[in-house]
């Protein structure tokens, strides 16, 4: 299962369709707090960087904190500059998919590719 954290209502909206659509059981937030209630049966964790409550590296560390989440694949987006994020990154063994992307890295990202 998929668990796509957005806070753009659009994006998530398109996202969670395109995932849908490739037969990702997905499920949605619109912030990192919502997620965090959602990590049950989670493979995957896509999550924008910058949200308004908890971000997706604090997201992400929470995850990876936890013992039963441990394995999680995480992909963090953002429009933000990828050597700005590098460390956040590395240090929580995310994926990184700079925003605008093609939605097809979207899938590469989440398959790992």
């Amino acid at each position: 299962m998929v668990l796509l954290v957005e806070d753009d209502d659009d994006l998530r909206t398109l996202y969670a369709e395109v995932l849908t659509t490739r037969e990702y059981r997905v499920v949605t937030a619109s912030t990192g707090r919502e997620a965090l209630a959602l990590l049950d049966g989670v493979d995957v964790i896509v999550t924008d960087f910058s949200m308004p409550d908890v971000d997706g590296v604090e997201l992400a560390r929470a995850v990876r904190a936890d013992p039963a989440h441990c394995c999680v694949h995480l992909v963090l987006m953002s429009a933000a500059p990828p050597e700005e994020l590098e460390a956040a990154v590395h240090e929580v063994g995310a994926r990184f998919l700079p925003k605008p992307f093609d939605l097809a890295h979207l899938i590469e990202a989440i398959e790992g590719r």
